[in-house]
């Protein structure tokens, strides 16, 4: 997988290029790579990941007039991305099921224990918390991570000189941030 994940940081390093060095960083690349980092891991087609996007923000944001959407409060945006998920990935499973490949989708809809494969609210729920609560917290600890960084921009220099302090400075940024909501 390490060279897909080079290859989709290179393509937002040229896309962060691109916006003339300014943007929303946490809107305009932490939230869309660890998306699509995310989506890679599950074997999601790239097209879909404005849906996972929607839906993720449905489930985190309902709250949060911007990601209301249609819904007129937010239990009943959460109900509906909820739903949305299920009919999503129990289509993903039939189709790993019939065709497993090397992604995490595969391992979720094949996976059994006891010889018995998962029930269907046990795996629709890892799913759904892997496609949330992975994009949602990497998002917000790489958004956080670099405006702490921003602020001491030695810090940031040495873990770009330095990629052996990546690992502890993910441990700090994770500490830092506390990035789950």
């Amino acid at each position: 997988r390490q060279p897909r994940i080079d290859e989709l940081a290179d393509l937002f390093i040229e896309r962060m290029r691109e916006m003339g060095g300014r943007c929303d960083f946490a809107q305009d690349i932490a939230q869309p790579y660890t998306l699509r980092v995310i989506m890679d891991i599950y074997g999601v087609p790239e097209e879909d990941e404005p849906l996972m996007m929607d839906l993720t923000q449905g489930i985190f944001g309902a709250a949060d007039p911007e990601y209301m959407g249609d819904a007129e409060d937010p239990g009943v945006r959460v109900t509906q991305a909820v739903m949305t998920f299920i009919q999503y990935f129990n289509e993903i499973t039939e189709d790993r099921r019939a065709c497993p490949r090397d992604d995490l989708a595969s391992v979720i809809a094949n996976g059994r224990i006891d010889g018995e494969l998962l029930g269907d609210v046990e795996r629709l729920w890892y799913y759904i918390i892997v496609a949330t609560a992975g994009h949602d917290t990497t998002s917000f600890a790489l958004s956080g991570g670099m405006a702490e960084l921003v602020q001491d921009l030695d810090q940031l220099w040495a873990v770009r000189d330095d990629p052996d302090l990546l690992l502890t400075a993910t441990d700090e940024i994770i500490r830092w941030t506390a990035p789950v909501r």
